[in-house]
């Protein structure tokens, strides 16, 4: 990649930031001009805090020395998002005014009474949104749901599986949000633990530790583990090692039976789509082991591309779909039945806390992955 792209976000990052502080500092006309400068340090501060997040600075102070910044810095960077939402429509608004206005000023008291009153609102509310996403975030939560299929055998029937996705551990999640995931886990007693990627965000030489309490899952049936696209950006080698040295399988494209009471199923797990070279997602070679008869049952990251099983055997997908500020979600518990159903139950919802979990005050956020349960074609 040509180092001039990078220039790129540097310009969309400063030309997004010189379009807040003209909204909130300078089309309000404040009557302090102090005003001006005051936001544009406090933009300039957060800024830098942000980038910290992405270890711009170096590693000469530890991760957990630099997560009170990293994370209002990050913090930062989700409310950027609710103020180009809320400033666009003020400065569209600001512009219908200009060209309707009469006189020479065309409608500058009226341009400046809307900006003094909606810019702060908006700021006001951007912050008390983005808030909220980070408190509803730090709270670990369990749904559970069950999913059907003829196909599976009726040894597994009551097969209790956790879905871990988007851990998302590192500069701003440390071990101790991890612990809360594998406590919530281990009290669900599940047979099989799958991890579906994206479990951290950095280099593996600075960030292994914050996943080190995975090592502490418990499923008779194994814990394993898949990459996810956050896993392709940088050090997948090391990443994928450090998950086999907490004791995590890694079906890096590639399947394994599970027996119970003589009876078979395959978990299989794929690379995640922005994968290349040896990263990168091949169904064929996942399920190519597979017998025709076999129930193998996929979970690829929100990014794989859709998998498809071989034979008569059904493919249970869960995916979870990444978004900003990663609100609500850690930890799926899903329930196997035999019994006859060609898909999940319709559900739109989050991974939330259920009414009365911990942390969530009766409440549900507004995202869930939809998994799905399919026949082979």
């Amino acid at each position: 990649m040509s180092p001039w792209l990078v220039l790129v976000p540097i310009g969309v990052l400063a030309g997004f930031l010189y379009f807040v502080w003209q909204r909130l500092a300078v089309a309000p006309a404040w009557r302090q001009r102090w005003v001006r400068y005051v936001v544009a340090l406090v933009l300039i501060v957060l800024t830098a805090l942000a980038l910290a997040g992405f270890d711009l600075w170096g590693g000469w102070l530890t991760p957990a020395q630099m997560r009170p910044a990293v994370w209002v810095g990050q913090a930062f960077l989700a409310t950027c998002l609710y103020l180009f939402l809320g400033l666009v429509p003020v400065w569209v608004a600001s512009v219908v005014i200009w060209l309707v206005g009469r006189g020479p000023d065309h409608g500058r008291d009226a341009r400046r009474r809307l900006n003094r009153v909606a810019s702060p609102l908006v700021a006001a509310v951007a912050v008390g949104v983005t808030a909220y996403g980070a408190v509803e975030a730090a709270t670990p939560a369990v749904t559970r749901f069950e999913v059907s299929s003829p196909q599976l055998p009726a040894e597994f029937d009551g097969l209790q599986v956790a879905l871990i996705t988007d851990l998302h551990a590192g500069a701003v999640r440390s071990a101790t949000f991890t612990r809360q995931v594998v406590d919530l886990t281990n009290a669900a007693h599940p047979d099989l633990v799958v991890i579906a990627g994206d479990l951290e965000d950095g280099t593996a030489a600075r960030y292994a530790p914050e996943i080190a309490p995975l090592a502490d899952l418990e499923a008779p049936l194994g814990v394993f583990v898949t990459t996810g696209n956050h896993e392709m950006y940088q050090d997948t080698a090391n990443w994928v090692m450090a998950f086999e040295d907490v004791g995590l399988t890694v079906l890096a494209n590639t399947a394994v039976p599970l027996e119970r009471d003589g009876a078979t199923i395959t978990v299989a797990g794929i690379h995640d789509l922005v994968g290349e070279g040896e990263w990168a997602p091949d169904v064929d070679a996942a399920l190519g082991g597979t017998e025709a008869d076999a129930f193998p049952c996929s979970w690829p990251t929100s990014r794989s591309p859709r998998s498809t099983s071989r034979g008569a055997g059904s493919t249970c997908s869960c995916r979870a779909t990444p978004t900003v500020g990663r609100c609500g979600r850690s930890t799926t518990s899903c329930r196997c039945s035999s019994r006859c159903s060609r898909a999940w139950p319709p559900s739109r919802g989050p991974l939330s806390s259920p009414p009365g979990g911990p942390g969530s005050g009766g409440r549900r956020s507004a995202w869930r992955p939809r998994p799905r349960c399919r026949s082979s074609p």
